[in-house]
């Protein structure tokens, strides 16, 4: 059994991450269903006349997922082997794609979009408020700081030095922002 798992541990350490395409570790992993969807959230506000924004896209995977128009879409990422698979990807298509440096400001025009979708990546949110139109929602799906802290205790390691972030953590940012939060939501694993 030990011998299995490593030589199963050892495959998947070996695959290219390319995007976020997880599809090579179908069926080895299990994960607790959250008391939200965030794909549904997005879908029940996103409109084909929306001008749609998603800050650090990965490969675009979910981002494509909405089916939104693709003049109508722009992306960032930061991670150069997904920049390099999103300008590939996405921008044939027609889809404006923007690198975006770990400072997280963005290259768009203020009151650009009317949605700006982040799902599990970093943002400045002086940038996302810039960005946004008035009235226009920021979506947005995070993990916090202690996210692994269960798994690390039963290995017994330290979990590494991270900056405190939680929802309690972001709502405030959110607030002093001037965003009006419709919706927020948390789960401890």
């Amino acid at each position: 059994m030990k011998e299995t798992l490593k030589k199963e541990w050892l495959e998947v350490e070996q695959q290219k991450i390319i995007g976020w395409d997880f599809s090579y570790l179908e069926g080895k992993w299990e994960n607790e269903v959250l008391p939200w969807n965030y794909f549904s959230i997005v879908g029940e506000i996103l409109k084909e006349s929306h001008e749609l924004l998603d800050i650090r896209t990965g490969g675009g995977e979910l981002l494509q997922a909405f089916k939104h128009p693709y003049n109508k879409t722009s992306v960032t990422e930061g991670w150069l082997p997904n920049y390099h698979l999103v300008k590939k990807r996405l921008e044939p298509l027609g889809i404006a794609v923007e690198w975006i440096s770990k400072n997280n400001r963005l290259t768009f025009q203020n009151n650009a979009f009317d949605i700006v979708l982040n799902h599990h990546a970093d943002y400045d949110i002086q940038e996302v408020r810039r960005v946004l139109k008035k009235n226009g929602h920021f979506i947005t799906q995070q993990v916090g700081s202690k996210n692994g802290q269960k798994l690390a205790n039963q290995l017994q390691i330290d979990p590494p030095e991270r900056l405190e972030w939680s929802l309690a953590v972001a709502k405030q940012q959110l607030m002093e922002a001037d965003f009006e939060i419709v919706f927020s939501s948390t789960i401890f694993l």
